[in-house]
């Protein structure tokens, strides 16, 4: 999740993994782009803020938050999909500022949608098991020449999403990645 998918806690920087992009499309190149930024110019995803498609809504959140780091990183932004003094929502802050600063973005494509699994379900937070099948994570400069990279993975996040009332919105207010379980063979 992160960043893309899962903002708060991925490997190489935190919000990269809190922000993948749950439901990338983009093709962006990996390599080179022309000078200007060609990522600006996409729309950013529907955010599902309201009604109780949980699933749907968690979703949108995720795909928002990737579409910040890879097409606008814009720290003003990111209260419309975290919880704000929430763990994801300061990583997020911080990390997109960084983007913004050194005039790079960070792109996921994923594989597959996301995997979405309830883990509990309350009237006004939502917990969840979330499946990210990376097929690659760049971070991209104003040319759109690889900086860094991360290759093809499957990520495990935990991620809750909270609101106040029935009527107010949804916002992540956690995004972790598990980490990978080790067995040890005697």
């Amino acid at each position: 999740m992160m960043l893309a998918a899962c903002s708060g806690g991925a490997a190489g920087r935190a919000a990269r993994a809190d922000h993948s992009s749950a439901t990338s499309s983009s093709s962006a190149p990996s390599t080179t782009a022309p000078s200007t930024w060609p990522y600006d110019r996409v729309q950013p995803p529907h955010v599902i803020e309201y009604g109780e498609d949980v699933g749907a809504s968690v979703r949108s959140l995720l795909a928002y938050g990737a579409w910040l780091a890879a097409h606008h990183p814009d720290p003003a932004l990111i209260e419309l999909a975290y919880a704000p003094g929430s763990p994801p929502f300061n990583v997020m802050q911080r990390e997109v500022a960084e983007l913004r600063r050194r005039r790079e973005r960070l792109v996921e494509i994923d594989r597959a949608p996301f995997g979405v699994e309830i883990i509990s379900l309350d009237p006004n937070v939502v917990s969840f098991r979330l499946t990210e099948h990376l097929a690659h994570r760049d971070v991209v400069d104003s040319k759109g020449r690889m900086i860094s990279g991360e290759p093809a993975a499957t990520e495990h996040y935990l991620v809750s999403m909270v609101r106040s009332f029935s009527d107010q919105p949804w916002r992540l207010n956690l995004v972790e990645r598990e980490r990978p379980k080790i067995e040890v063979q005697l």
